[in-house]
């Protein structure tokens, strides 16, 4: 399967991509090793941003936001 990827979130210990078309995000180590697929409030994820511990992903689809509590 081919992602079509919209957003990217680089921080210091991880990349962050919004998988438009999968409807997740997935979450990658500076190396590109896969850590951890979120698939769970997404329609059409298109812009991360990570703000006081907290991410929020911008949703096209329905014009929403999903708010996610960051490690």
């Amino acid at each position: 399967m081919r992602e079509k990827t919209t957003g990217l979130k680089v921080t210091h210990t991880q990349v962050i991509v919004a998988d438009f078309e999968g409807n997740r995000v997935l979450v990658y180590d500076l190396k590109g090793k896969l850590l951890q697929i979120l698939s769970d409030k997404f329609n059409q994820p298109t812009d991360i941003e990570i703000v006081n511990g907290k991410m929020y992903v911008v949703n096209y689809k329905g014009k929403t936001i999903s708010v996610f509590e960051t490690q």
